[in-house]
């Protein structure tokens, strides 16, 4: 398993103490596609998954959570902005934007697992919860509404 803990508490952190900015950390907030829930995504390579696919999750993680907002900006890249190794994916919560990494198409229950846990980084940060908390997975949401179901 890759490391994906650390490298997402660094993109949590980093998108936190950021300046909203017209550039989106460098990233711009151009989409290729936007959902009923106003969820945009940006693919940069294969438009794998769906918009319907990842806006499925997302409304399954709102669901889950119990928190309603308007979609992130959701870019689909590789590589995912960190400072070192690999990570499924990472979100700057300044600017509601959530990278999930593009060699996931091919692993479903890792991608399963990646779009649910960074939409529930976003949905606590859309409700107020402690950006602290929040980067250190302190909601009992981040084990309750991200894993797969079950076989």
């Amino acid at each position: 398993m890759r490391a994906a803990f650390p490298m997402i508490l660094i993109a949590v952190l980093t998108g936190c103490g950021s300046e909203t900015g017209q550039d989106n950390h460098g990233y711009g907030y151009q989409y290729d596609q936007i959902g009923e829930t106003s969820l945009r995504v940006r693919w940069t390579g294969a438009q794998l998954p769906t918009l319907a696919d990842i806006e499925q999750l997302y409304q399954e993680t709102m669901a889950c959570t119990g928190i309603t907002a308007t979609g992130p900006l959701v870019i689909i890249t590789e590589p995912i902005p960190s400072n070192s190794g690999d990570v499924y994916g990472s979100v700057f919560l300044d600017t509601g934007t959530v990278f999930i990494s593009s060699w996931l198409d091919t692993d479903i229950e890792a991608s399963f697992w990646a779009y649910k846990h960074e939409f529930v980084h976003y949905l606590l940060h859309q409700s107020g919860f402690d950006v602290t908390e929040n980067a250190a997975h302190q909601s009992p949401l981040f084990y309750s509404c991200t894993q797969p179901p079950a076989p």
